[in-house]
């Protein structure tokens, strides 16, 4: 599924209504107690987690946008907010992940992109928060759950094949796709548990269905090259119903939160 800037956007309200509001009350009263937070954006794109937490904290922000896109630095740079403190620095995180905390970091967060790693480099970026007890905000990590309505014949094997190039090396080594969020349960200990943040998609919403399981099939073809005649036949039927305003989409994610730092369950 392509990160240009049009699919961003098409997502972006998406992703505002499906983020946990537990969750962003709690970080709200965890900054009220402060006077100023130094927030690392990491996977910044067009600085989506900007526009949602900066109302919801409660205190002076600055924040540094890690971004290794130009384009998308271009296209954030031309609408970020003029009342919030805020720069993007190009920098390619697989490589100079160590690189990307300055030492005054408060609070580090990130959208959709933990399913896009690989256990390695999660690990590794796991090791950097806990060793400094860095806060850390997680959202939109995808989980692997997918329904579609109604059912049409080959569902099934289109969601596998998605998921299975989910978990392909996306510029961080073999991703961990759906499996990000059993990997995140089983190296922290949350004080705050995952929570979900579900795309709940109706009759209302054919562009953003249309655009999600164009991206499947996309996948599933990589995924399957035999296959694509199969998945382009269910892509039109799947395509006609959403133009038609016929069922529904339910895509799985989580929000995560441990606003005392990180802390690994077995650190050494």
């Amino acid at each position: 599924m392509s990160f240009a800037s049009a699919w961003l956007d098409l997502r972006e309200p998406y992703d505002q209504m499906a983020r946990d509001p537990e969750t962003a009350i709690r970080i709200g009263a965890w900054s009220s107690g402060r006077s100023h937070l130094n927030i690392v954006d990491l996977g910044a794109g067009t600085g989506a987690n900007l526009r949602y937490l900066a109302p919801r904290l409660r205190c002076a922000q600055s924040w540094t946008l890690i971004e290794n896109d130009p384009e998308l630095i271009s296209d954030g740079s031309s609408r970020l907010m003029p009342d919030v403190e805020w720069r993007y620095r190009e920098l390619d995180l697989a490589s100079d992940l160590e690189a990307a905390f300055p030492a005054d970091t408060d609070l580090v967060t990130t959208s959709a992109l933990l399913d896009l790693v690989s256990a390695e480099w999660l690990d590794r970026l796991l090791h950097l928060l806990a060793q400094r007890r860095l806060p850390f905000y997680a959202a939109l990590t995808f989980n692997g759950e997918i329904e579609l309505h109604p059912p049409v014949e080959g569902d099934q094997e289109m969601i596998s094949l998605f998921n299975e190039h989910q978990r392909r090396d996306k510029g961080f080594g073999p991703a961990l796709g759906g499996n990000a969020r059993d990997h995140l349960s089983q190296a922290i200990d949350f004080s705050v548990l995952p929570a979900p943040s579900e795309w709940v998609l109706g009759t209302k919403d054919g562009p953003m269905i249309v655009a999600f399981i164009e991206g499947m099939a996309e996948a599933a073809c990589e995924a399957n090259p035999s296959a694509t005649p199969r998945i382009l036949a269910w892509l039109s039927e799947r395509r006609a119903l959403a133009e038609k305003g016929i069922g529904g989409a339910f895509v799985g994610h989580d929000d995560l939160f441990a606003g005392d730092g990180v802390r690994l369950r077995a650190f050494t």
